[in-house]
């Protein structure tokens, strides 16, 4: 699986990655949101899963949205769902993605894509934890655990009038920053052989010569 490699970011023991292991662990015994932030390929996801895997709803579903690849237009099918005959293709009735993660929790990969009007339908689900069908008039609660991965700065887009200040402050109470490569070299490493022995398993096993590493 690709996210088995992508696990491999919040590997190591710099001071920097212990900080991070610290905050994850203490977000997981709870069941706020969490906002986990950071630059590109710093594991956030990761991050995600570590949360959704040390808590108490490890059993449950763990689903992800990919903001950057939700079209406006189908927000409200694609988090909500829609019932049966709500639209011409609608054959059958199908739980959004709010309702799916229910008893689990639900990963807002890039929130930050979210155009105005997606984080507006987003928050009446944050603040009252409900979903409504397309197509249906009955309200169905649902209790996913909320965690949200961005690689810009939501305070600076709240700002200057991209991101809703309601929505980041329903997001923002328990916030974790992932530090770059450059701030934790002394991981090199412990990073370097992990990809290695995920490449190249059992007898196939592979090293860095003593060259190689120092380069």
């Amino acid at each position: 699986n690709l996210h088995d490699y992508g696990d491999l970011a919040l590997l190591g023991s710099s001071p920097a990655i212990r900080h991070v292991h610290s905050l994850l662990r203490r977000f997981s015994a709870t069941l706020e949101p969490v906002l986990i932030t950071g630059e590109s390929s710093t594991g956030k996801d990761a991050g995600a899963r570590f949360i959704h895997n040390h808590s108490i709803r490890a059993n449950g579903p763990l689903i992800f949205v990919n903001c950057a690849a939700l079209p406006s237009t189908l927000t409200q099918s694609e988090l909500f769902g829609y019932e049966k005959g709500a639209f011409t293709s609608a054959q059958h009735s199908h739980p959004g993605r709010l309702e799916q993660a229910n008893g689990g929790s639900l990963v807002f990969s890039g929130i930050s894509e979210l155009h105005l009007e997606q984080q507006s339908a987003l928050l009446r689900f944050l603040q009252e934890g409900q979903v409504q069908r397309v197509g249906s008039n009955t309200q169905i609660s649902t209790d996913g655990r909320v965690i949200a991965t961005t690689s810009q700065p939501l305070p600076e887009l709240v700002a200057v009038g991209l991101f809703r200040s309601d929505v980041y402050f329903r997001l923002g109470s328990l916030e974790v920053l992932l530090p770059p490569l450059r701030d934790r070299c002394e991981d090199i490493p412990t990073l370097a052989n992990a990809l290695l022995d995920a490449s190249f398993p059992g007898l196939a096993r592979k090293r860095l010569s003593h060259a190689a590493m120092h380069c």
